[in-house]
């Protein structure tokens, strides 16, 4: 089972070592992402990738309600949980999401 740190640790080592990988992950997410991890990622949810620079940095809150690990290795792991409603069963209300970030080069 992988949960959220380990997805985000395979996201940031492929692309700080593949500029292609990286570079489509801050153009097109949904395709990156499905790409590296093999799966669908649903179309509603938003997935927003930045890059912090030497003049800007980033810090993300986390959501009140975060993905649980079983939500998490639904869309990391291969699972199929998606619903209608927000994307992931028992994931975060509609309109919020959690964004990824890529440490500056």
């Amino acid at each position: 089972m992988i949960d959220r740190d380990d997805a985000l640790r395979q996201i940031i080592a492929r692309a700080q070592e593949d500029a292609g990988f990286r570079a489509r992950l801050k153009t097109d997410p949904h395709a990156a992402l499905t790409a590296l991890f093999g799966m669908e990622i649903p179309a509603g949810l938003t997935i927003s990738v930045v890059e912090d620079t030497p003049a800007h940095i980033h810090i993300v809150l986390p959501a009140e309600d975060e993905l649980s690990d079983e939500a998490l290795e639904q869309v990391a792991g291969g699972g199929r949980a998606w619903n209608t409603d927000n994307g992931i069963q028992d994931a975060q209300p509609p309109g919020t999401h959690q964004p990824v970030i890529l440490p500056g080069q």
